[in-house]
């Protein structure tokens, strides 16, 4: 999840991009009763507060000056099932869950399927076939079986997707780092390959353009 102010900059936007990734986390924690759940990653705004106490509130240690505040919950955390009953967010997950389905590619078109399922596992950081299958109602076996009827493998969609979705969010201004993440890569490093082998060029190439523009 990322947070940015609206706006031209002003000097209380890096405070309310902290308070609003404190109380994502704060959230997740007391609705899940998970209260010592830790962020994979952060990444803050320069800023003058504690760096020890940012710490040891997110349990990771921050990435400062990031261009874009975000917070990287674990898939635990996120599948996590509410500790209690809430109407307010019933139906506010109600509202998402309809405008998802209504995303959804038609039920006969199968790589759209699989490909909008890679989709939400890159984004939950768990992409793997069986997870996909199991999302589909089918044994991966079956799901592998029917992408070669259609000249398909899932590793080349995998593949296919990571590559739109990077030069997406590079696109969009993210960072390489969280570009990376929010990929399924777990190291830079290997992003880094990645992206060379399939455009040819390097991240930071694109953001050099992207800030040219």
């Amino acid at each position: 999840m990322t947070f940015r102010i609206p706006g031209r900059r002003r000097i209380g936007h890096g405070i309310l991009e902290v308070c609003a990734l404190a109380e994502t986390l704060a959230g997740a924690r007391a609705l899940t009763g998970r209260t010592t759940e830790a962020a994979l990653a952060v990444g803050l705004p320069p800023v003058s507060d504690d760096i020890g106490e940012l710490r040891h509130f997110f349990g990771c240690v921050p990435e400062i000056g990031a261009k874009r505040a975000f917070v990287i919950l674990s898939n635990d955390l996120v599948d996590t099932r509410l500790s209690s009953a809430h109407a307010l967010f019933r139906s506010v997950f109600e509202r998402q869950a309809r405008e998802e389905l209504a995303l959804l590619p038609a039920e006969n078109d199968l790589l759209e399927q699989v490909r909008a399922q890679i989709h939400r596992g890159l984004v939950r950081g768990y992409f793997t076939l069986h997870s996909t299958a199991d999302a589909l109602g089918m044994s991966p076996r079956t799901l592998e079986r029917r992408l070669t009827e259609h000249g398909e493998s899932y590793q080349d969609l995998v593949e296919s997707v990571r590559r739109e979705r990077a030069l997406q969010l590079l696109e969009e201004g993210r960072t390489i780092e969280e570009t990376a993440a929010l990929t399924g890569y777990t190291e830079r490093s290997s992003f880094h390959r990645a992206f060379i082998r399939w455009f040819g060029r390097t991240p930071a190439a694109v953001q050099r353009a992207r800030a040219r523009k």
